[in-house]
């Protein structure tokens, strides 16, 4: 799957040329301070985030098709080492003037719908820090169940902070 669209917004792999609104977006301390990574501190380290971490596959740049402006990320990763390897993690965040206009629930419910008809997924793991209410809200309005709660997270401080895991099974194919 190349690109993937909804009413409002279009998932697409990560180009080198989305690197200054990458930077842009993850410059922004309370952005990484939601997702446990310190804010990037320069154009060059937003370029090698993209090149070794976004451009993997599985993993989009979410562009608001308005506008065609860069607005965040999501991604689907496998980890074939595990029990969990026939169900992916989600992972994803939003540049923060893009919050609560209910663009990753949009961007997330496109890329399941599509995972679950396209693969054979048993279903899908995600994580939050457990406060972190918008990405919970995220999960339940997506259908996410709660499976349990890890105190393994380390965050940008170096603290350790409780992540709540949890599951979404492949639906049920109607009869």
């Amino acid at each position: 799957m190349d690109h993937l669209l909804s009413e409002r917004l279009e998932l697409r792999p990560w180009k080198d040329e989305d690197a200054e609104e990458l930077y842009r977006l993850a410059s922004d301390p309370i952005v990484g301070e939601c997702c446990g990574w310190s804010p990037h501190h320069s154009l060059e380290e937003s370029k090698r985030v993209l090149h070794d971490i976004l451009k993997a596959k599985g993993s989009y740049a979410i562009i608001r098709k308005e506008d065609n402006k860069l607005i965040g990320t999501i991604s689907l990763s496998y980890d074939t080492s595990s029990a969990r390897a026939n169900a992916p993690e989600l992972g994803y965040w939003l540049g923060r003037a893009y919050w609560e206009h209910g663009y990753m629930t949009e961007a997330a419910k496109l890329l399941l719908e599509n995972a679950f008809q396209e693969s054979g997924i048993d279903g899908v793991w995600a994580r939050h820090h457990a406060d972190n209410r918008r990405s919970a809200r995220v999960l339940e309005k997506l259908g996410f169940t709660f499976d349990h709660s890890e105190h393994l997270s380390k965050g940008r401080d170096g603290a350790f902070y409780d992540d709540v895991v949890l599951y979404l099974p492949r639906p049920k194919e109607e009869e």
